[in-house]
């Protein structure tokens, strides 16, 4: 939560004032010199720095080596979707145009701390304006044509509270590790709240290391990719909207990331990236809707997930809505299944509708991938274990934990199925569970079904029929049937016991 006028007064009372050390705060002058030396006056023991509402313009990267806080008084921007009218007010610190250089770098001094990698730094109230151009567009850097808004290297037990990084050169915040000279050390045990990244160049936040949660954020219209994570930790209750490349992009799984409640939507490409062969994550109760900028066809880059990992544990994908059947569809994909070694452990109770191609696929060869259990297709569920519905091809991939082997129990070729009803095999009523399929020779219809058997007679679970003449599946007696919409098909079948 930001904080209030009179109780930043309150903090300005126990802290050092930027503009006692000379920072005059008119968006004209050069104030890196007293903001600095603001900073270095409170030693090792650490303390606040309070930047009282102004427009503060820097040339050169501020510091943060010790235990200390910077806080402002909240920053702003108005219009930041019309060229040249881009307004900042509140607390700003504001990149001078030709800086090229990073704004911000928490990053200790090993010097005066010794081995205590540990810093207890936090940034509250502040917008960091990365001055990269006077134009709306994030492909556009001209002011200043490199450096990141806020950089983290390093250190842990560090704070960022209603911090707004905007139009940086390259990414709005970087979090990353740091070799000090006796080995890397990672960063970790970050607490980012209410914060917001956008229209940078680059990424809108790099978020490396571990243990870390980031709760309530905006992350939108930046250059690249929204999100990197890699390990961190928890990402919730987040905004990730119309960044030029993925919303989030799953790069490593340090940490085992858990993306839990965002919303992740108009993303260029991919809502979510899972790019990674350690890509290991948790994906939790996400509405994910129309990613993809409508220009794009290849799976990797026009899907709500797409899971190109060869991760063989720890992916878990359970309670997302993906697609939008009341918006304008743009993803391609609900979720596109790329690599035959990855395994996915949960997959359950996702809502996949409304997606252009698919709303789940396969690509051949990932047959072992997934175990699909109570996930809701494009109606109402027919079943407690498994429904599905559309395009979506099940035929050589798991159901319920059951491979559909390569030889199928029973099989049948060159069966001519007419519109009267042709048997095709006689299943037990033992308890049962079947997966049948069917196909014309010509190609141009095809079907499947799912049949569970009871202790008096087999019944259709679920089925689904392509093409223009079609197939419907019944069931007399024990005996499995199928039948054509409007003509006589020569046909192919192939019939697999799972259960």
């Amino acid at each position: 939560m930001a904080l209030t006028k009179a109780h930043n007064r309150m903090i300005a009372d126990a802290a050092v004032n930027v503009k006692d050390f000379g920072a005059v705060g008119d968006g004209t002058t050069d104030d890196t010199t007293a903001i600095q030396a603001a900073i270095d006056s409170l030693g090792n023991d650490g303390g606040t720095v309070f930047l009282p509402e102004s427009v503060y313009v820097i040339s050169a990267t501020l510091n943060l080596e010790k235990k200390t806080q910077l806080v402002g008084e909240g920053g702003y921007f108005l219009n930041q979707f019309t060229n040249n009218t881009y307004t900042v007010g509140g607390t700003t610190i504001k990149l001078k145009t030709g800086s090229n250089t990073d704004m911000l770098k928490v990053q200790l001094d090993v010097a005066s701390t010794g081995d205590d990698y540990r810093s207890h730094c936090a940034i509250r109230n502040i917008h960091f304006f990365g001055n990269r151009s006077d134009a709306q567009s994030p492909a556009t850097r001209d002011n200043n044509t490199s450096g990141n808004g806020i950089v983290i290297s390093g250190v842990r037990y560090v704070t960022l509270e209603n911090v707004i990084v905007t139009k940086c050169a390259e990414d709005g915040v970087v979090i990353q590790s740091h070799d000090y000279g006796s080995g890397t050390i990672s960063t970790n045990n970050l607490d980012i709240r209410g914060c917001a990244f956008h229209s940078n160049y680059g990424r809108g936040i790099l978020a490396a290391g571990g243990d870390s949660i980031m709760l309530g954020c905006t992350i939108g219209y930046n250059g690249s990719t929204g999100i990197s994570v890699s390990g961190f930790g928890h990402i919730s209750s987040c905004l990730v909207w119309d960044n030029f490349e993925d919303g989030i992009f799953v790069a490593s799984s340090t940490g085992y990331p858990m993306l839990v409640g965002n919303k992740i939507y108009d993303n260029r490409k991919n809502g979510i990236n899972i790019g990674s062969p350690s890509g290991k994550c948790t994906i939790v109760g996400n509405t994910i809707h129309r990613n993809n900028a409508g220009t794009n066809t290849n799976p990797n880059e026009s899907s709500g997930i797409f899971v190109a990992s060869g991760a063989t544990t720890g992916i878990v994908i359970s309670g997302n809505e993906i697609g939008d059947d009341a918006g304008s569809p743009e993803q391609r994909y609900g979720i596109y299944f790329n690599d035959a070694t990855t395994i996915v452990e949960g997959f359950s109770g996702n809502s996949i509708h409304g997606n252009t191609v698919a709303d789940v696929q396969f690509a051949t060869g990932t047959q072992n991938s997934v175990r699909l259990h109570e996930n809701i297709g494009t109606k109402t569920p027919k079943h407690p274990g498994f429904v599905a519905e559309g395009d979506i091809d099940l035929d050589t991939h798991d159901l319920l934990n059951f491979n559909l082997r390569t030889s199928p129990d029973a099989s049948g070729s060159s069966v001519t199925v007419t519109t009267s009803g042709t048997s095709i095999f006689t299943a037990s009523a033992d308890g049962g569970v079947y997966i049948v399929f069917i196909t014309h020779i010509n190609g141009d219809s095809s079907a499947w079904a799912v049949i569970g058997g009871d202790s008096t007679t087999p019944q259709i679970v679920t089925q689904d029929s392509v093409g223009a003449n079609g197939y419907t599946w019944s069931i007399t007696g024990t005996t499995v049937k199928a039948t054509t919409a409007s003509s006589n098909l020569t046909s192919n079948w192939k019939m697999y016991r799972v259960v």
